[in-house]
């Protein structure tokens, strides 16, 4: 069974690829190919934690696999994030275990990677601001996520639990700092600008009239991983 760590994870695991194949997923699980049952968990018995898990299938013939998490309270007093754990692979044709993957690298790409996937179908193509709620891994994921789908000019990001864990979130926002330079914004703007045109325009409007027939044609969205 091969075993690949957070570093190598995030190595291997490229955004763009990630869209890609989290798209072809989503889709599976919409004609009803692919299984993602709801998640299950159980409390510690101190209270102070939880153990969660989450199966979930690809298309027959495909692999499935299990993400495993342990949950603490106060990670950021213990130093360590707030979800750790695996995702174990198997093999669809003989159940046998192929790989173990570090979860939280998975989860900071593979998050990030669906978001910028709705960005691109649902926002106006002419949103080149960002706002980001935390400064912790999932934000850092998240820039990278919108720069590859909108050329984005500015982000906002804002620090949570700031009374509560005020030289936690300063040490977040000196490393979101230092990983997400401006020069590196410009130069994938520079990459990425495109004019806005008429169709951009005629976009908005048949988006507008989507939403505005949302309560009859579908249910209301809920937010969550688990269908």
């Amino acid at each position: 069974m091969l075993i690949i760590n957070h570093s190598q994870v995030r190595e291997l695991l490229h955004m763009r690829d990630c869209m890609a194949v989290v798209g072809q997923a989503l889709s599976d699980l919409a004609r009803g190919e692919a299984r993602q049952p709801l998640r299950s968990g159980m409390l510690r018995p101190d209270r102070r934690g939880l153990l969660a898990w989450m199966p979930g299938s690809l298309a027959a013939g495909q692999s499935f696999g299990i993400k495993v998490l342990s949950v603490v309270e106060n990670p950021g007093e213990l130093g360590v994030e707030s979800h750790q754990g695996g995702v174990m692979i198997f093999d669809p044709a003989n159940g046998s275990p192929l790989a173990l993957c570090e979860a939280g690298a998975i989860t900071a790409v593979r998050t990030a990677a669906v978001s910028a996937l709705a960005t691109d179908k649902l926002a106006r193509p002419g949103a080149i601001d960002v706002a980001i709620l935390g400064a912790g891994t999932q934000a850092g994921s998240h820039v990278e996520a919108m720069l590859a789908v909108r050329p984005v000019e500015g982000f906002r990001v804002a620090l949570l639990h700031l009374r509560r864990d005020a030289e936690q979130d300063r040490k977040r926002q000196r490393r979101f700092q230092a990983e997400h330079r401006e020069e590196d914004r410009q130069e994938a703007h520079a990459e990425q600008q495109r004019p806005r045109t008429q169709d951009h325009f005629k976009h908005d409007r048949d988006r507008s009239d989507r939403l505005a027939n949302c309560d009859r044609l579908c249910p209301k969205p809920r937010c969550g991983a688990s269908v």
